[in-house]
């Protein structure tokens, strides 16, 4: 569960980026039955790891609009504010920009109609 791919993506990364609500289920309640999980370090634990683009699992959800992966997301534990690294150490490894689940979320469906844009931005916002 905790293995990462060459782009430093958990399997918690690759089902929210997917939206595989299943697999999201599988993962939790393994983490939640062998004790692993949102405060296991101080990065704010496995949940909340980011990949080589500094983005959580939580990122990978709101990017790819899949609001039931959020919601699976945050009622499990993951942050919608993960710890960020600084801005020194995120120049070195990519050009992406550094932004927090909410920044992404408002960047990308502020001025976007639809519901499933709407429903991110208000979980982002009740958060």
């Amino acid at each position: 569960i905790m293995i990462k791919d060459g782009n430093k993506q958990t399997i918690l990364h690759c089902a929210a980026r997917a939206g595989n609500l299943r697999l999201l289920e599988f993962i939790f309640s393994r983490c939640h039955e062998n004790n692993i999980g949102k405060n296991t370090d101080r990065l704010g634990g496995f949940f909340n790891w980011t990949d080589h683009w500094f983005r959580s699992p939580v990122h990978w959800g709101i990017l790819n609009g899949h609001v039931d992966a959020l919601r699976v997301l945050l009622a499990n534990g993951c942050m919608l504010t993960p710890p960020m690294p600084s801005s020194q150490k995120t120049n070195r490894r990519t050009s992406a920009l550094l932004e927090s689940p909410q920044e992404l979320a408002l960047r990308l469906y502020k001025d976007k109609p639809g519901d499933a844009a709407e429903e991110i931005l208000l979980i982002c916002q009740a958060c």
